[in-house]
């Protein structure tokens, strides 16, 4: 039982191919440990496919320069192969995707997070499947199988975006048909690894993959934003990526404009030049609102011009050379060789000036960037407890900074070092503020990475924040790489209640609970999807919630951010309290205390003979059995190991002394196939009164709390 809350003319056509790569960059930690972060860089190009400099949140341009788009965008319609499962293995026998994955609903999601763009005008038809196994015309295909086409397209890449286009005439860059396809055989950090739909450790999530890859299907290319759904990269456990960023969104209302984009984007627009050098190609610049946190990044043109749509408001905007970990390989280019000797410049030079933008409006920013490369370089980034040296991540990628509360940032690069001040960092970005006096060195890491605490303020949404590091004339920025997302999760003991009748304070080995709280999970609630097949329990991973009691997993029934469900483990079952920890996007709550008791029974419903929910309209008869379905029963024989089910055939689990205030117990014990559900069966007396009757019910000692009556006729 879940527990929930309730026609083509003949044309010369070439091929495109984009993805994501596994090819881990290591990272280091404090205390030794390494965590693997996966590459995501452009997939092997066909027929000469290069990718613009002209554009922001980078579109994808033909040989000829002609800009990738789709004429069906109203209603762009995939098909997924009908193989396509949770458990689904490959050709070795290894889980492409983990058993208890939702495949189909995760890549639905996918399109709709494109779909539901107010200001663009793009839709998707509701996913069908095929037994067809590779794409034929005018075929959208999804797959996952191994095959040795597959293998051959997809190479060591998470994923690829095949895409027929027009390569010249009139139609030159229409996109015809594009086949995604999935890597059946991912291997990073040196071993096998699977998609997921619920964030299971050390997997891939399908769902921010997808959502990367429909964006490449859609015309775009690789952002040049770290926190972007398009940027280059992702990592195993990471699903921040399934939502756009603002440098998404703002490609997909330039390429396909729906009826509010000029009221709510403008255009910003500039050249970007080389002090008394002439112009900066495939120079990359970035917009952001400090105060809003909205981020748009792009490319300048051979002649260092840019110009891009971009959402109202008052940005910073700054010019950056590809030196990383955006590299020119990351953005080929149709017409020029990218200047990566300049050095980072805002517009306004050393107090940025803000650049205003109105809604249907243009606005310029020219900057002018000294010439040489810089003396620092940001080579690594990423997190650790605030005010503690040691225990800490760092890799090449984006990091979560989750609000309301502190953390440090650790950086490791060329000229990050002790001669740095709290003057040479900046933050860009809404509710960041910097420490004073917590800038030091990390001297427990051989790296020796520079760190220092931030404060972030509480936020409803995730967007996107930079750091900038500023001595002299070098200037460093490492653009869009905080992903700002919502708090921690947070829940207090009285939030710890029965799932039977939300009465919290204390919880029974066994009992079905509900954890209220925020921040606890994903903004969409999700129900797990039954017994792992592999293991018969339910999961303890479910959309990147996980729940331990003294440190023993807990099963999940339904996750959202609101509000938790889960079985209590039996192995707290002797103990005065148990340590209550919640897990969510690798984010940790506090710990916090829970007071634990033998037995809580508290009484979900009453179901008559005939299958309908006793109530006043719905009475039971004398002499009926019903059945009262209930948690909290405390320990039961014989045990059933936590998140299993309940035994089908005898021995049943039975609880001890099981009575009623009202009818004779003829079963009192758990529901047979269910996890925590207590059943008991009661008969109506003869005689009985009518009417509603109080009914209280007794298991291991303890009675349930008055309150339940049985409709009686």
């Amino acid at each position: 039982m879940q527990v929930v809350p309730r026609p083509v003319r003949s044309l010369t056509v070439a091929v495109r191919f984009t993805g994501h790569r596994t090819e881990p960059r290591a990272s280091a930690s404090g205390l030794g440990s390494v965590h693997a972060f996966a590459g995501l860089v452009a997939a092997a190009v066909l027929s000469c496919l290069l990718l613009p400099s002209a554009n922001a949140y980078v579109r994808a341009v033909t040989a000829g320069g002609a800009p990738l788009k789709r004429g069906d965008f109203e209603n762009v319609k995939f098909v997924v192969n009908d193989q396509t499962k949770g458990g689904l293995a490959n050709a070795e026998g290894q889980p492409v995707l983990t058993a208890d994955s939702d495949p189909v609903a995760a890549l639905r999601a996918a399109f709709d997070a494109w779909s539901r763009v107010s200001s663009a005008n793009v839709r998707f038809a509701p996913l069908e499947t095929t037994p067809a196994t590779s794409g034929g015309d005018n075929v959208n295909l999804i797959t996952f199988l191994d095959t040795p086409e597959n293998r051959s397209v997809v190479g060591s890449a998470l994923g690829v975006a095949a895409s027929f286009f027009v390569s010249g005439g009139q139609d030159a860059g229409r996109i015809l048909k594009t086949d995604i396809i999935f890597n059946p055989a991912i291997v990073s950090g040196g071993q096998h690894r699977s998609f997921s739909t619920n964030l299971a450790p050390g997997t891939y999530d399908l769902q921010s993959v997808a959502t990367h890859e429909i964006g490449h299907a859609l015309g775009a290319s690789h952002s040049g934003l770290l926190g972007a759904t398009m940027f280059q990269a992702t990592a195993p456990e990471s699903d921040y990526q399934r939502d756009l960023s603002s440098d998404d969104v703002a490609f997909l209302t330039e390429v396909y404009p729906g009826a509010s984009a000029n009221d709510l984007f403008g255009t910003l627009s500039g050249t970007i030049s080389i002090a008394g050098g002439g112009p900066a190609p495939g120079a990359l610049v970035a917009a952001i609102d400090p105060q809003t946190g909205v981020a748009v990044g792009g490319l300048t043109k051979a002649d260092g011009t840019y110009s891009f749509r971009i959402n109202a408001g008052r940005y910073q905007v700054y010019a950056e050379p590809l030196d990383g970990p955006v590299l020119p390989p990351n953005v080929a280019f149709a017409d020029i060789v990218p200047n990566t000797s300049f050095q980072t410049t805002f517009f306004g030079g050393i107090a940025p000036a803000l650049v205003e933008i109105a809604g249907g409006g243009t606005a310029t920013a020219d900057i002018a960037a000294a010439a040489g490369p810089s003396s620092l370089q940001i080579d690594r980034f990423g997190t650790g407890p605030a005010g503690r040296d040691g225990n800490f991540s760092i890799g090449s990628g984006a990091s979560i900074l989750p609000g309301g509360q502190a953390i440090d940032l650790l950086l490791e690069g060329a000229g990050l070092d002790a001669s740095l001040t709290e003057d040479n960092i900046r933050l860009i970005g809404p509710g960041l503020t910097f420490r004073p006096g917590t800038l030091r060195v990390d001297t427990r890491s051989s790296i020796r990475p520079i760190r220092f605490t931030v404060d972030v303020a509480p936020r409803s949404k995730t967007v996107l924040g930079t750091v900038v590091i500023a001595r002299g004339p070098d200037t460093v920025a490492y653009s869009g790489a905080l992903v700002l997302i919502d708090s921690l999760p947070r829940f207090t003991a009285a939030g710890v209640a029965s799932a039977a009748n939300f009465l919290g304070g204390s919880v029974a080995p066994g009992e079905i609970v509900s954890i209220f709280g925020s921040g606890l999970g994903p903004a969409q609630g999700v129900s797990n999807a039954g017994f792992d097949p592999n293991t018969g329990a339910l999961p303890v991973v479910l959309s990147g919630v996980r729940a331990t009691f003294d440190g023993v997993a807990a099963p999940l029934f339904y996750v959202s951010a609101g509000q938790i469900n889960l079985q209590v483990p039996y192995e707290v079952a002797g103990r005065p309290s148990t340590s209550v920890v919640l897990h969510y996007q690798n984010q940790a709550s506090a710990t916090v205390g829970v007071p634990v008791v033998a037995a809580k029974p508290a009484i979900f419903l009453i179901v008559n003979p005939d299958g309908s929910i006793n109530r006043p309209g719905s009475p039971a008869s004398v002499g009926d059995f019903v059945t009262i379905y209930a948690t909290g029963q405390g320990a039961v024989s014989p045990a059933v190991p936590t998140g299993r089910p309940a035994p089908v055939a005898e021995p049943l689990a039975r609880v001890a002394d099981a009575a009623s205030t009202f009818g004779n117990v003829a079963f009192g014990g758990m529901t047979p196939g269910a996890v925590g559900l207590l059943q008991i069966n009661l008969q109506i007396p003869n005689p009985a009164p009518q009417g509603n009757v109080p009914l209280r019910i007794t298991v291991n000692g303890v009675s349930s709390r008055a309150g339940t009556s049985i409709a009686v006729r």
